[in-house]
């Protein structure tokens, strides 16, 4: 790879921004409808689910399981439907600046609907699923061990702890900066 430069790269972005103001423009416009959008149906299909939710929280007691469940399966078919297309229109415009950037003869907005956008929305769902996932493993471990030598030595218990939320940090770090390229690819 001769003639890579990591300050090229890392100002990439302000290129294309100086370079096609309005497609950034067209961008921006695109997300934040996508945004108002998603939240209207948030707001109508699955607001009393979401006020459930908060009520229960509020309340003194244990929840009560049955009104829990209910609300659950309301957020999870809302999310059901609002998570892949969510994907979709984010790995179309993921894919459209990485064409603008890879290839600037590219003409219009660069967006598209084919292989390439599927792909990047798998890879935003699989870099999604494999963050969290690292996250949920390295706190249950450092949860575990925390909670197990508090009963023996407290302030080993705070230590281990503390030791345990680092590790999540640079794991979820470590997997966003590996993956970083994979959409490109």
């Amino acid at each position: 790879m001769s003639g890579f430069s990591a300050t090229d790269a890392a100002f990439e972005g302000f290129r294309l921004t100086r370079e096609r103001p309005k497609t950034i423009g067209v961008f921006a416009l695109v997300l934040f409808a996508h945004a108002v959008i998603q939240s209207l149906i948030a707001y109508q299909f699955g607001g009393q689910a979401f006020a459930d939710f908060m009520a229960m929280a509020e309340q003194d007691g244990p929840p009560d399981l049955d009104r829990m469940s209910r609300a659950m399966g309301e957020l999870g078919t809302l999310f059901a439907i609002m998570v892949p297309v969510s994907l979709l229109v984010y790995g179309a415009l993921l894919t459209a600046v990485h064409r603008l950037v890879l290839k600037p003869e590219t003409t219009g907005l660069g967006i598209r609907f084919g292989r390439a956008e599927l792909h990047q929305a798998f890879v935003a769902f699989a870099v999604t699923a494999l963050t969290l996932l690292a996250y949920v493993a390295t706190f249950s471990v450092g949860l575990t061990a925390a909670l197990t030598l508090q009963q023996v030595n407290a302030p080993l218990g705070a230590l281990i702890a503390i030791a345990s939320l680092v590790i999540v940090v640079v794991a979820v770090l470590n997997i966003g900066v590996r993956l970083s390229l994979a959409g490109p690819l």
